[in-house]
């Protein structure tokens, strides 16, 4: 990556990239430079220090003298006459108590004009109840022993040793003299504190005879149960990330990183955040309605989440990304830790979150730049990661998926979601050429076309266009499967295009499919059927070097579906014959109803009929019954059927 640089300042998020495979071929290339002004470039006219003042003036804040402030000069886009040009601008940092935050800003170095601001604390909004304590992964879990990793054990006046992955720690030691054994929640990863007032840290000490295993066990009785899930759950996303990519621990992140417990200060309750000054991640006490957040798994996972995201970027001398793009990626890693795809369970009641990545949410018409915009790029991974799971071997989709979102963001530093997608298809490459696709393009192109994102496209291979059977009414002259298959920058095999097919269920059966005569058209005949007959299929074929593609892609997981039935209704010209509610219907909510559906996480956004909008359900999520978002676990049941009975005839 090279950073633009005119008049010898860098230019605000603009560079050039040139991408390399293991081969030394060039992969891909761009950039993101702006045009310098032929009038030239203007020069500051306030200093570094006016423009702290007054970013900081113009929020009603006081700079915290106690903690580290930056200004940076830089060269910015800014609106001109009719046109954009760059201008000299400094970005500011400070730390301030009221309003709470590590405010980012950018001032015109001219007029003193704040440009843009942000606060760099990373927040979840928390929701929910109070309702007991956890470790593994939530209080809704109970409480489970697990070994404790990289915990430092210490030897009073010895040495000490750190515990392996089964908690399991050697001290070197001279004699058989029992001698005082000495631990906190303190280790090599991270260091729980309590939040002020709240007492000494967790802290154990003990006699142990050399040669007799001592146990060590945190629990209530000598650690707070914040302080104990906050220890464990931060190292396992720490060990995730290692497992992942041994040179992540080349990055900057502190070790020990400080972990506070048991906050009630600054934006607490409800919350939990990731501070970039300090390198540091915080947990909000329970209060009243609000959850300790430090007792939520993966809500440690996100926090932590945003100090992996900070030092990726941070490594490569890059700024942070924008706040979906934050808050997304903290999310992925929860999903992936805990292969749920719902952020905070835990807030509201044990089955409700306050996010989740199974979701319809398009890029960028659903970014609102924060929490809710992340979901879409948690979404995309979601969806490609379940695809994997389905076709492949656990291990292998695992490992497909998170190499891709990791060195996604490790290679390319991309500044928004679309760049992240392109990047981890990129990532999954292994020949230096995207043309032909990468060992995992079709799953994680499902994922991109869930949620509106473009991915590169294979133009090399074979390819199969086909326009898939429709349901019918009359099954007796069985059914011909139509294809277009050819090679494209390869030779297509011309005995392999084959129609698999079953019947209710049934065994998979081939039909070898032969030329129509029709340049590059092959046709297979499925026999006739009876009523109600439901048959799947999927088209096969493959190059001369055993290359292979399906229709649709995926197959067998995913394939064709058609049924023979005695009558047909799309629906899409009314209800027809069909008669929604009798005498003797009693249910309030739910009520059968013929409409376009709404996407939920009980039922799909679509409709099966080819080209169709229309279908019979029982209850739209929308008002006045639903107000949040339909793809939210608290929304899950607020217009099921309820309180009887409701029909269609």
């Amino acid at each position: 990556h090279l950073q633009q640089r005119e008049a010898g300042l860098p230019v605000w998020h603009a560079s050039a990239f040139v991408a390399l495979g293991d081969d030394g071929y060039v992969i891909a290339t761009g950039s993101s430079f702006f045009p310098a002004p032929e009038s030239g470039i203007a020069r500051a006219s306030i200093s570094g220090e006016d423009a702290l003042a007054s970013s900081a003036s113009d929020l009603g804040a006081v700079i915290r003298t106690d903690r580290p402030t930056e200004s940076a000069l830089w060269l910015v886009p800014v609106p001109g006459d009719g046109e954009w040009t760059l201008a000299p601008a400094w970005q500011t940092q400070f730390e301030s108590e009221e309003p709470f935050g590590v405010w980012e800003s950018l001032v015109h170095a001219n007029t003193g004009e704040i440009l843009s601001r942000q606060n760099a604390i990373c927040t979840v909004d928390v929701v929910g109840n109070v309702d007991g304590m956890t470790q593994d992964f939530s209080y809704c879990d109970g409480v489970t022993n697990r070994p404790m990793r990289n915990v430092r054990v210490n030897v009073s006046g010895g040495s000490n040793d750190l515990t392996d992955e089964n908690g399991d720690f050697v001290i070197p030691n001279a004699g058989g003299t029992p001698v005082t054994v000495t631990a906190a929640l303190n280790g090599q990863n991270f260091n729980v504190n309590r939040f002020s007032g709240l007492g000494a840290d967790a802290s154990f000490s003990g006699s142990a005879t050399p040669g007799n295993p001592l146990q060590i066990t945190w629990s209530t009785s000598n650690a707070r149960q914040d302080e104990i899930d906050v220890y464990f759950h931060a190292e396992r996303a720490h060990q995730f990330m290692i497992d992942i990519d041994t040179a992540f621990d080349t990055v900057n992140l502190p070790h020990p990183m400080i972990a506070t417990v048991g906050r009630t200060d600054n934006i607490c309750p409800g919350n939990a955040w990731y501070s970039p000054t300090g390198r540091n991640i915080n947990f909000c006490a329970a209060s009243g309605s609000w959850a300790n957040t430090g007792e939520l798994g993966n809500v440690i996972y996100h926090e932590y989440g945003h100090g992996v995201s900070e030092e990726i970027y941070a490594h490569f001398g890059i700024n942070l990304p924008s706040g979906d793009l934050h808050e997304g990626n903290s999310d992925v890693i929860a999903n992936f830790i805990d292969r749920t795809s719902i952020v905070g369970i835990g807030f509201t009641n044990c089955s409700a979150g306050i996010r989740n990545a199974d979701n319809d949410l398009q890029w960028p018409s659903d970014n609102d730049g924060g929490h809710f915009g992340g979901q879409i790029i948690a979404g995309f991974y979601w969806d490609s990661w379940q695809e994997m799971l389905a076709a492949l071997p656990q291990s292998e989709a695992d490992q497909a998926a998170w190499d891709g979102w990791h060195f996604a963001r490790w290679l390319g530093q991309p500044l928004n979601q679309q760049d992240e997608v392109t990047w981890t298809f990129l990532a999954d490459d292994d020949d230096s050429n995207l043309d032909n696709g990468t060992p995992h393009h079709e799953y994680f192109r499902v994922g991109a076309d869930n949620h509106n994102f473009s991915w590169p496209a294979i133009t090399v291979g074979v390819f199969i266009n086909h326009q898939k059977l429709g349901h019918t009414t009359d099954g007796s002259l069985g059914f011909d499967v139509v294809a277009d298959i050819q090679g494209v920058g390869v030779t297509l095999d011309p005995s392999s295009p084959t129609v698999f097919y079953r019947v209710n269920d049934g065994s998979w059966q081939s039909l070898a499919m032969a030329a129509t005569g029709t340049p590059n058209e092959f046709s297979a005949h499925i026999p006739e059927q009876s009523n109600f007959a439901e048959i799947d299929y999927y088209v096969y074929a493959a190059d001369t070097n055993a290359n292979e593609t399906t229709s649709p892609d995926n197959a067998p997981s995913v394939f064709h579906s058609f049924d023979v039935v005695f009558d047909y209704d799309g629906g899409e010209s009314g209800p027809g014959l069909w008669t929604a509610g009798v005498a003797g219907d009693t249910a309030t909510k739910g009520i059968w109803d013929l409409v376009a559906p709404v996407a939920t996480l009980a039922q799909p956004g679509d409709q099966t009929t080819p080209g169709g909008t229309l279908a019979w359900i029982t209850g739209q999520c929308g008002p006045p019954n639903c107000t949040g978002s339909c793809v939210m676990p608290q929304e899950n049941g607020c217009n099921d059927v309820d309180n009887g009975v409701t029909s269609l005839l």
